[in-house]
């Protein structure tokens, strides 16, 4: 297996804004470590990948809900080969 262990923690606060009693708001770290045997046999495998992670969920009426989430990636992949980055996107729930 190319992952051993991993480790995630995440919390998330609802109404944290003046008037957004629905809104959510996350963070979230994720560590996904690399066994010794696939280090061993993938040169430039890391000893880890480390996800950080904040996102706010915005309730727009009874019918829409949007989600932007950013992510930061440290040596993505669990290699050296690739630098670290930043990852952005956005999620659309549509309710009937």
């Amino acid at each position: 297996n190319v992952i051993g262990r991993y480790l995630g923690i995440g919390v998330t606060a609802t109404g944290l804004a003046r008037g957004r009693p629905d809104d959510v708001f996350g963070l979230a770290l994720a560590r996904a470590y690399t066994t010794r045997a696939w280090r061993r046999v993938t040169p430039d495998a890391a000893g880890a990948e480390t996800v950080c992670e904040v996102t706010w969920q915005f309730v727009l009426g009874d019918y829409l809900t949007l989600q932007p989430d950013i992510q930061y990636l440290v040596d993505p992949g669990a290699t050296h080969r690739l630098d670290n980055a930043w990852l952005a996107g956005v999620r659309a729930q549509f309710h009937w």
